[in-house]
């Protein structure tokens, strides 16, 4: 069989031999035939070793079933990447997605070539980052993120739920409008700011957050986004009015206690007072005969009842 890969110096040898990426060719049987220099560099140990194995020599038991689909259905026709996870050496597995084509040499020889991207890597972050947004997500916060230009990329759950906008709703939305339309000069004018603001709902309604704001720098400086963190403090802010309404209430309360008490102590004290002003008025009465005296001790008397009903009135205001 002549391949020009076998053929020093050829345009499909050298690329062969110097794509960046693994690549080989398998018989009918899905054996390695050939293998380019980048395997080895993925395995750690020399590409020879693989010649006349298996592919499925490489692949964890989990997904041989796959690979051999795979096999059978490119042998068909179909041209279809797999992720599969292969085991290295060093026990680290390494994700990989694999894609074959069929060729056709001059014999009737099956020949596959294969060609593997590692994406060990890409998953790892990928998963990293699909950790990172649960975590945020279980955030008793509301964490937002926007681009430069202030356009929301990141709405946690918990901003969902305490804005009532669903994520794909505000995605490219002015972030400073969505979280806070009534202090955008404020916030649009502060490289760093925190503190309560009464902002809105999707359904209109106010409720106050308290509200971290700060610009992201990446490292020439550059501003490269912001990112809001938002806590629903509505029930903490009517608990403090309700709070307010009732100290405001005890000090009324209170008030009106002491009013009561100097009320109750003038009253008594005039009282004694009355009582000994009727006292001298009636003796008076007793010991004078002259007419004029006596209209002035009864007047005195009828002064001296109406004072009486006057502390009447002000003891009873005092025990109220």
């Amino acid at each position: 069989m002549m391949w020009k890969l076998e053929e020093p110096g050829t345009l499909e040898a050298i690329l062969f031999q110097n794509y960046p990426d693994p690549v080989h060719l398998l018989d009918g049987q899905g054996h390695f035939l050939r293998v380019n220099p980048a395997w080895e560099r993925i395995l750690g140990r020399p590409g020879a070793e693989l010649l006349g194995q298996a592919l499925s020599s490489l692949v964890v038991v989990e997904d041989l079933e796959k690979v051999s689909d795979h096999l059978i259905r490119v042998w068909k026709g179909e041209i279809f990447p797999i992720e599969v996870t292969l085991r290295s050496p060093n026990d680290s597995p390494l994700q990989v997605e694999v894609i074959h084509f069929p060729l056709s040499p001059q014999t009737s020889e099956k020949i596959l070539l294969g060609i593997v991207k590692n994406v060990t890597e890409r998953r790892r972050m990928e998963e990293l980052s699909a950790f990172q947004t649960t975590l945020l997500n279980q955030a008793r916060s509301a964490l937002v993120a926007a681009d430069r230009q202030g356009r929301i990329l990141f709405w946690n759950r918990f901003a969902e739920e305490i804005y009532q906008w669903k994520a794909e709703e505000v995605k490219g939305k002015d972030l400073v409008e969505v979280m806070a339309p009534r202090s955008v000069m404020t916030l649009r004018q502060s490289a760093h700011w925190e503190g309560e603001v009464e902002t809105t709902r999707k359904d209109g309604s106010p409720f106050f957050v308290h509200l971290s704001h700060s610009v992201i720098r990446d490292r020439a400086g550059r501003v490269s986004g912001t990112i809001c963190v938002a806590t629903d403090i509505t029930e903490r802010k009517e608990m403090e009015e309700e709070k307010e309404r009732l100290q405001a209430q005890l000090r009324q309360a209170q008030k009106l206690e002491s009013i009561g008490t100097i009320t109750s102590g003038v009253a008594h004290n005039f009282n004694n007072v009355m009582a000994a002003i009727l006292g001298n008025s009636q003796l008076i009465q007793v010991h004078s005969s002259d007419p004029a005296i006596q209209g002035y001790a009864k007047m005195i008397d009828r002064q001296v009842l109406r004072g009486s009903t006057l502390v009447n009135h002000l003891m009873r205001f005092s025990r109220a």
